[in-house]
Order: C-alpha cells, then sequence, then structure tokens
C-alpha cells in the first residue's frame, strides 16, 4: 500500500470539522454537539483519516500537541524519525505560527493570545 501524507501547509489552515459526523468509540455513536478548540478539531479530523490500518512515513505526519481545553499548546512539532527530532515551531492558542520564533526552543516566553 502506499504511505498516507498529511501535509500541513504554512500557516496552518484553519480546519473547519462537522462536529456531528465525529464517532465517539466509547459510545458507540455520534458525540453530542460540543464546544472543541481549533486544535481539538483539527486532531479529531486527522484521526478520522486515519481510521483504516494504513503505512506511513512519519516525517510527513503532524499531529497537533492540543491543551486540555482543545486548543494549540504554544510548541509545535512534526514526528520523529529514529533518533532524528521532527521540527518545532512556535504557535498561538488557535495555531497560527508566531513571526521569528518558528525554530525557537522557547515558545513558553511567547505570548499565547
Amino acid at each position: 500500500p502506499e504511505p498516507l501524507l498529511l501535509q500541513i501547509q504554512d500557516p496552518l489552515p484553519d480546519v473547519t470539522v462537522d462536529k456531528s459526523q465525529i464517532q465517539d468509540p466509547l459510545n458507540n455513536g455520534i458525540k453530542q454537539e460540543l464546544d472543541m478548540g481549533p486544535c481539538r478539531m483539527h486532531l479529531e479530523a486527522i484521526l478520522q483519516e486515519l481510521k483504516a490500518p494504513l503505512y506511513m512515513n512519519g516525517e510527513d505526519i503532524f499531529i497537533p500537541n492540543c491543551d486540555t481545553k482543545g486548543f494549540y499548546r504554544r510548541k509545535q512539532c512534526r514526528t520523529s524519525k529514529g533518533q532524528k527530532r521532527g521540527r518545532c515551531w512556535c504557535v498561538d492558542k488557535r495555531g497560527h505560527r508566531l513571526e521569528g520564533l518558528e525554530e525557537s526552543p522557547h515558545c513558553l516566553l511567547a505570548n499565547n493570545d
């Protein structure tokens, strides 16, 4: 089978997910209409695409790093491959890159408004 390539454009796009179509595996049904943060909606969309067992190239996959409220954590990174760590960058809580901090490990110092 061909590898699944999930490419994320820079800056991260606004993600629109039909929440009524997100399956809840614990309840074997559709999730109730809940307010989810943009990161959580992005993550749910990716997980829906990964339902079927597929071979993936780790460098081509981005899984968003969400906080407990469903917004983006300040530091986002590509997946690691072997001993090579994935590239990281800083974002605001809606997933937009923070200029000048693209490769900074100091995202905690950035304003996350």
